[in-house]
C-alpha cells in the first residue's frame, strides 16, 4: 500500500506528510482532556511513524550511490 502511494505524491512528499500528521497528532495528545482523544493521538502516531518507516527506506533505496573513486596504482588490470 506504501509503495502506490509514494508513487502516487512522490517520495519526498510523503514523507512530509508523514511529518505533518507526526506534528497533527502530537498536538491532538497535548492538547487533550479525554481519555479517547488520546488514543486517537496515538493512533494517528503510529500511522505516521509506519509511514516513516516505510517511505524513508523507499527514499533511501531510490538514491544513486556515487561511484567509488579508484587510485592510479590499484586498477584492477594492473599487477
Amino acid at each position: 500500500m506504501a509503495g502506490p502511494i509514494a508513487g502516487f505524491i512522490s517520495r519526498r512528499t510523503s514523507i512530509w506528510a508523514a511529518s505533518l500528521l507526526c506534528i497533527v497528532s502530537n498536538i491532538i495528545m497535548m492538547t487533550t482532556t479525554h481519555i479517547a482523544a488520546l488514543y486517537a493521538g496515538r493512533l494517528l502516531l503510529g500511522l505516521a511513524n509506519g509511514m516513516f518507516m516505510t517511505f524513508a527506506q523507499l527514499y533511501i533505496q531510490v538514491m544513486p550511490c556515487p561511484p567509488i573513486p579508484m587510485s592510479r596504482s590499484k586498477k584492477p588490470t594492473d599487477r
